[in-house]
């Protein structure tokens, strides 16, 4: 905890002193669009505002006049060239540079370890429905463990007749996470080892302050000061425990569509996968070792924090209303829904689920993963010129010079009252007559990202979503709470989930059941 408190600190004044440098230039030097940031001046006054509100000022002042503003070192594009950026080849402005110069992974993870898009579209996303029932049990098993340990003492709240347990839902969900993704990327036999379940769910969360950091960096320093992260053992601490099963499947590589252990789970997709790749065929052991185990864990990173805090809030956003609102509703519809499919969930009757599918769209819509998303870097030496879409009366082309990095103003668009009814009030069914699927990124919802580069892994991550909600409703009761509070900083454009508050449940009991024991 100490060293993470020093990387935050460390982090903090760096990415404070680079704001401010990196807004002085661009407005002095470069004549670049405006920055959304706050002086120094408000940050030694104490003055300060989130990076939610900076967005929404500059997207009510900017974006809706179809101009370009600035945020974090990105061009945040107005709605009027949306339709302009979905448009330009990936050899001209492409995401996957964006996401490495924002999170640094290559000097953990091997410097190609990105192209993994292809794999999660087709073979995972082909294998969901076969991965259901494993991931039922261990979601079964996970909040058993994590949710409402043995351990767990009750309490008797005051006003209450019954006792209730606490819960503080971001870390539980972190470690239930952190093993139902390890049980469908390698297999049933490491969700029962902690040293894997428990260093892969510290690497997914961890890595983001420590990349934070990085990328501000002069980057042919960062491989000398990169050993020194935590994030640098716990790779090999994983990459240790791995090894013997990565080397026996490069061994006798399996048929593609069989699974050793008769469950289909990722890592020999991946090992297929990579030796398929130009160059890997016929290269050393070494280079395809770190090749497969390299990609796995850039997909666990993403699967286990990005999951994480969709859940966290969307546990948050059901605990702070009423049974009556939206747990009870959900709960029936998904029990008529599953009796009409003889008990068995499918990816067909997840998506029979309105209800379910318009609260975990409204929690994402107030709670996104970042207030900024779907970043592209241009990489034609010339740059891009986005021209504005018919309809956008005044509007002018943004160009966007060699080397810069997009942004859609997910925040703004999502907070504006000429799109959505009372956009500051959490309305659970706002969603529940809508056509468009859940997981589907549009101008106006980009939870998922947008256009080409949404998040491949949508699919799979909602089902997870969907059956870790449904069992954590069918098993406990909850007291309704004031909804914790998100943690916001003025110089992050992303809102984290309370990671401290405790919400207070108890298993569920109703007429003609078995009460839920606790650790059962």
């Amino acid at each position: 905890m100490p060293s993470l408190l020093i990387y935050a600190a460390t982090a903090l004044v760096t990415y404070i002193a680079y704001v401010q440098l990196f807004a002085l230039f661009q407005t002095v030097v470069r004549k670049a669009p405006p920055v959304a940031s706050n002086s120094w001046w408000a940050f030694l006054r104490g003055k300060s505002v989130p990076g939610s509100v900076l967005i929404e000022q500059f997207y009510e002042k900017y974006s809706k006049n179809n101009e370009a503003f600035m945020a974090g070192g990105h061009y945040v594009l107005p709605p009027s060239v949306f339709a302009a950026i979905r448009k330009i080849p990936d050899k001209m402005a492409n995401s996957t540079p964006a996401n490495e110069d924002g999170l640094v992974l290559e000097p953990f993870l091997g410097h190609d370890n990105t192209d993994i898009i292809h794999l999660v579209r087709t073979d995972i996303t082909r294998s969901v429905d076969a991965m259901i029932a494993p991931l039922k049990d261990e979601i079964h098993t996970t909040l058993s463990l994590h949710f409402l340990p043995p351990s767990t003492p009750a309490s008797l709240l005051s006003g209450d007749e019954e006792e209730w347990y606490p819960l503080t839902v971001h870390p539980s969900t972190l470690t239930a996470i952190g093993r139902i993704t390890t049980r469908i990327l390698v297999g049933k036999k490491y969700t029962t080892l902690p040293a894997w379940t428990d260093t892969l769910a510290g690497f997914a969360n961890g890595i983001i302050i420590q990349s934070f950091l990085l990328k501000n960096l002069w980057r042919p320093i960062v491989p000398l000061i990169a050993p020194l992260f935590n994030t640098t053992r716990r790779v090999a601490k994983l990459r240790a425990l791995i090894l013997p099963d990565v080397r026996a499947l490069l061994a006798n590589p399996p048929t593609p569509g069989t699974y050793p252990d008769g469950e289909p789970t990722v890592l020999p997709m991946m090992v297929n996968y990579v030796l398929s790749r130009p160059g890997y065929a016929e290269a050393k052991e070494a280079t395809v070792l770190t090749g497969v185990i390299g990609r796995l864990l850039d997909l666990s990173f993403a699967a286990v924090d990005t999951t994480t805090i969709t859940l966290t809030h969307c546990i948050h956003d059901l605990v702070s209303h009423a049974p009556s609102l939206y747990a009870d509703p959900i709960l029936e519809q998904a029990r008529a829904v599953l009796a009409g499919n003889n008990g068995v969930w499918t990816t067909q009757a997840l998506s029979s689920l309105p209800l379910l599918d318009s609260f975990i769209k409204e929690s994402q819509r107030l709670h996104p993963i970042g207030q900024l998303l779907s970043q592209r870097k241009v990489l034609d030496p010339k740059g891009v010129t986005l021209m504005p879409s018919e309809g956008f009366e005044g509007a002018k082309p943004v160009h966007l010079p060699f080397g810069a990095v997009t942004q859609m103003p997910l925040h703004g668009i999502h907070m504006d009252a000429g799109v959505y009814e009372e956009p500051g009030e959490f309305k659970g069914f706002r969603f529940a007559g809508d056509k468009v699927a859940s997981s589907q990124p549009t101008d106006r919802f980009m939870s998922f990202g947008h256009g080409k580069h949404a998040c491949p892994g949508r699919h799979l991550a909602l089902v997870v979503v969907k059956l870790f909600l449904l069992e954590f409703l069918e098993r406990f009761k909850y007291r309704e709470v004031e909804r914790p509070r998100d943690w916001q900083l003025g110089f992050m454009f992303n809102a984290v989930p309370d990671m401290k508050t405790n919400i207070w449940i108890r298993p569920r009991r109703e007429e003609g059941e078995v009460e839920v024991e606790v650790g059962a």
